[in-house]
């Protein structure tokens, strides 16, 4: 009964500590990667991106954080090479109490990048809006492995001129640390 009694109390005390994650005035660090690789039915292959995303979190209210972050990414399309940074500011609502915890996630940004065309490079600016959903899986108190599936939106203009609309989907794996009380 003993052993019974303290599994108990133990279980309570883990779901304590793990809602306890995402309270209000707490802190963390994020960071996300995400990848492809295209092969198309015309016989192209060698085209793929990179991308690496850190952010911060400042939890406003229970579950609800503030998420700046930035990215940094490099891809190939031959013959075309891209550079592009970007800069959000975004909000993530985590649900329920328990260690994985699904969430939400919306942002509005904007980003920059150097397109390689053979000798010729363009520049390029983008405002974007991100949306994405997910699971967030807190293994420990404070560390959590996230995964989410991002839709990006974004308008693309060279030298002032308004160029093309882009839709995105991207799965990101990432981790996230938010700093103990």
């Amino acid at each position: 009964m003993k052993i019974i009694m303290s599994l108990s109390l133990l279980l309570a005390l883990n779901i304590a500590s793990v809602s306890a994650q995402t309270e209000q005035g707490r802190f963390g660090l994020s960071g996300s990667i995400s990848g492809s690789v295209r092969h198309d039915s015309n016989g192209g292959s060698g085209d793929y991106s990179i991308s690496l995303s850190p952010g911060g979190l400042y939890f406003v209210a229970d579950a609800l954080a503030l998420t700046p972050s930035v990215s940094f990414g490099y891809e190939h399309l031959p013959p075309s090479r891209y550079l592009s940074g970007s800069a959000t500011l975004g909000l993530t609502y985590y649900f329920g109490k328990e260690e994985l915890k699904p969430l939400v996630s919306c942002a509005l940004g904007t980003s920059h990048s150097n397109d390689r065309v053979g000798k010729a490079t363009y520049i390029e600016d983008h405002w974007m809006f991100r949306a994405e959903g997910g699971v967030a899986w807190f293994v420990k108190n404070s560390v959590a492995l996230t995964g989410t599936l991002r839709y990006e939106f974004t308008d693309t203009y060279q030298s002032s001129f308004y160029i093309y609309d882009m839709n995105v989907l991207r799965l990101l794996i990432g981790v996230t640390y938010i700093w103990p009380k």
